[in-house]
């Protein structure tokens, strides 16, 4: 299984008990398909005028910079933004409300909002946070 280039290692942290699951290990690499599905489903391309459908759900604050493979850090990208993004001196910052800052090399910056109808957190989403953020007090 190890070997398998699908194959996948991931911890599960649970109360004392041992029964109730608290917490996942979210140094995966790639989005649960659950994830994916639901970034698919929300978002446009992240970048000012862009109206492509989301091809790849990228993280907001990068894997390689200790970013989490969580919703909150997801954000959905046509495959050329993908790449632009990852390219030398262009910067992306996301605030807490989604909006997105995208900082060229020559230091111009464009502001995109989340797309209207996006779909706000659900009720299981907001309940897991809160239990993640009560485990990590």
């Amino acid at each position: 299984m190890a070997t398998s280039g699908r194959s996948w290692v991931r911890r599960f942290f649970t109360a004392d008990d041992g029964h109730q699951i608290t917490d996942v290990d979210p140094r995966r690499r790639r989005f649960p398909e659950v994830v994916a599905r639901m970034v698919r489903a929300a978002d446009y391309c992240a970048r000012p005028w862009c109206e492509c459908r989301t091809r790849e759900i990228d993280h907001v604050t990068p894997y390689a910079a200790g970013g989490a493979t969580t919703r909150a850090n997801a954000q959905g990208l046509c495959r050329s933004d993908n790449l632009l993004k990852q390219t030398r001196r262009w910067r992306v910052d996301t605030d807490h409300d989604g909006v997105r800052t995208w900082t060229t090399p020559t230091g111009h910056q464009y502001v995109s909002s989340p797309p209207p109808g996006a779909a706000p957190p659900s009720v299981l989403e907001n309940h897991l946070r809160r239990l993640l953020e009560v485990s990590r007090t």
